[in-house]
């Protein structure tokens, strides 16, 4: 039987023999320091008193005299301390060794025999490269002269236009390219060939740049600015000249032409769009491309219950007072957005209409939008409550929360739960608030109706009261049928238990069958190809193991009642032999 055994309960002995390893450690240590330092320039210090006769000190016999008795030669005295003003040792200033004298140490040591075969090849690291292999030298010249070999076959005849994009209405235009049908240009560094001509225009004219690519393809790229494409809300048309050469002497033989175009402005978002506006609402446009704030305002208008209202752009400290649309702002992309707002304040309850556009320029082309984009909201009414219901449907079941929506955003810093009043009384409620919605969560019970009064203080965002209490019912339900039973694979039932049981949770079940079966550690296997079968299969599969248990429990509970049965497994856990 192996043991371990803590230090701190050693035997006495072994603390002995602990102690006199150290000490001979100590002694070891003394000695070697002792043996640079004339010992008669020190005082001598008084050794302790020692009976007569000698003692034992953890082992070490000591004579009569302080000395030690035996062959160790240890000694015991009291230490004396260094005096302050002490100087360290100096150093010894040697001699060096002349050539005889290292030659006569170096006879001392004996002969250095190194066997033959005592030699390794060089450790070279595993992803060392091996040297280049030599080639052969190729006298041929290059490029050849005499008679010219059989070439590459190069078309001939009239020069053609193969392929080109992009062409018509396109969403984006990332660049344009045209391919021709015999090489244009040499074989050539790029730089070379941005110094070749061109034989295409493009109009109207943008900042870029055209390249081959290859000899026979030409493409032109935007330079990289304010967008890395061709602008939008634009029509282009591309040109290239009859009589273009090819480098092999093929001519076009007529013009070609195309045109394509990008889209006008378009709006991507509006903000906000809600049914509860303030008087003063700042409005957010977003767009697909780069735009001029003012010149869109002009073409944007907003009407209040049928009548226009002048509006100007919004200040920058006006879209920071409104968090959503600062977000907004935040999140855009540069020159693509305007924030606009009434110039007077609005009539509460009032419905809006906004139209942007048509005749909407964009920042990057001529092009216009030709229709109006039409968006709805409105001004906030007076606070009511506008709708209520269970949160999970009409059938309003069990612990379903039950849910009130108001017209107006709740204020949440004057709501509290006694604004909210219940009955009968619901176990465990907790009330929240998220926009306009105030939610109810808690135990309710089936088939009972709850009548839930909201007080006539509540506030929403905008100051305004219910001013009279409001009173709505929910209706809640039967309980859908329910069961839970053990909550994980292996389950160890109490072993101090009188009667082993396991409990399973039901609502809504008049009984429950229990089937077990008699397995052991080996079963594990065919177990889990049981469960993936039992979850996966539209019948479930027959168990392969012996039956100990099928017995039917009812469940004591009343309607729509969680309710936690015990199930006796003493017989079966007697039968299984303790596995099942």
């Amino acid at each position: 039987m192996s043991q371990v055994v803590s230090p701190l309960g050693a035997s006495p002995r072994a603390r002995r023999r602990a102690a006199l390893g150290l000490t001979a450690v100590v002694a070891l240590v003394a000695s070697s320091c002792s043996s640079s330092t004339d010992s008669s320039s020190q005082p001598e210090p008084t050794p302790p008193p020692v009976e007569a006769g000698g003692d034992e000190l953890d082992g070490i016999r000591l004579a009569s005299d302080g000395r030690t008795a035996g062959p160790l030669g240890v000694r015991l005295s009291a230490g004396a301390a260094v005096a302050s003003g002490s100087t360290s040792t100096p150093i010894v200033q040697g001699e060096p060794l002349d050539e005889a004298e290292i030659a006569a140490v170096l006879d001392r040591l004996p002969e250095w025999v190194v066997p033959d075969d005592d030699r390794e090849d060089f450790n070279r690291p595993a992803e060392t490269l091996p040297p280049p292999l030599v080639g052969d030298t190729i006298d041929n010249p290059f490029p050849a002269v005499g008679e010219p070999g059989e070439g590459p076959d190069v078309p001939t005849g009239a020069l053609e236009v193969l392929r080109f994009q992009p062409e018509g209405e396109v969403e984006i235009a990332p660049f344009l390219s045209v391919t021709f049908g015999q090489p244009m240009v040499p074989l050539a560094t790029l730089e070379q060939l941005d110094a070749a001509d061109v034989p295409a225009t493009l109009t109207p004219d943008v900042p870029g740049r055209w390249r081959w690519i290859g000899t026979r393809t030409l493409r032109f790229e935007v330079e990289p600015g304010l967008v890395d494409r061709l602008p939008m809300a634009t029509e282009y048309r591309v040109e290239i000249p009859a009589g273009t050469r090819s480098a092999s002497g093929g001519e076009l033989p007529d013009a070609v032409e195309w045109e394509f175009s990008t889209p006008a402005v378009q709006v991507e978002s509006l903000l906000p769009r809600s049914q509860s506006l303030p008087l003063e609402p700042v409005f957010f446009a977003g767009f697909d491309q780069r735009v001029d704030p003012a010149a869109v305002l002009e073409t944007v208008t907003l009407d209040a219950g049928g009548s226009p209202v002048p509006i100007r752009l919004a200040t920058d400290e006006e879209i920071a007072a409104d968090t959503r649309i600062d977000r907004a702002v935040a999140a855009a992309l540069d020159g693509r957005w305007i924030a606009f707002r009434p110039v007077e304040p609005l009539a509460p309850d009032t419905p809006l209409t906004i139209e942007i556009g048509p005749g909407t320029p964009s920042a990057e082309g001529p092009r216009t939008t030709t229709s109006a984009d039409v968006f709805e909201a409105r001004t906030y009414p007076p606070l009511r409550v506008v709708d209520h219901r269970c949160s999970y449907g009409d059938d309003c079941p069990p612990l379903t929360p039950l849910s009130i929506e108001l017209s107006n955003p709740v204020d949440t810093d004057t709501f509290s739960d006694a604004l909210v009043r219940i009955d009968p009384e619901l176990p465990r409620t907790g009330v929240g608030v998220f926009d306009s919605f105030i939610e109810i969560r808690g135990a309710t019970v089936g088939r009972t109706t709850y009548r839930v009064t909201l007080d006539g203080a509540l506030r929403d965002v905008f100051g305004q009261t219910l001013g009279d209490d409001v009173t709505v019912e929910f209706r809640v339900g039967p309980a859908r049928p329910f069961l839970r039973g053990f909550d994980r694979q292996f389950v160890t039932l109490d072993p101090l238990a009188e009667t082993p049981t396991a409990p399973v949770t039901t609502m809504n079940h008049d009984s429950v069958r229990v089937v077990a079966y008699r397995v052991q550690p080996e079963d594990y296997q065919s177990y889990l190809r049981f469960l993936d079968r039992f979850h996966s299969d539209t019948e479930p599969p027959e168990p392969e193991w012996d039956e100990v248990l099928d017995v039917v429990v009812d469940i004591d509970a009343d309607d729509d009642q969680l309710a936690e049965t015990a199930i006796d497994l003493a017989q079966a856990m007697e039968d299984s032999g303790g596995q099942m």
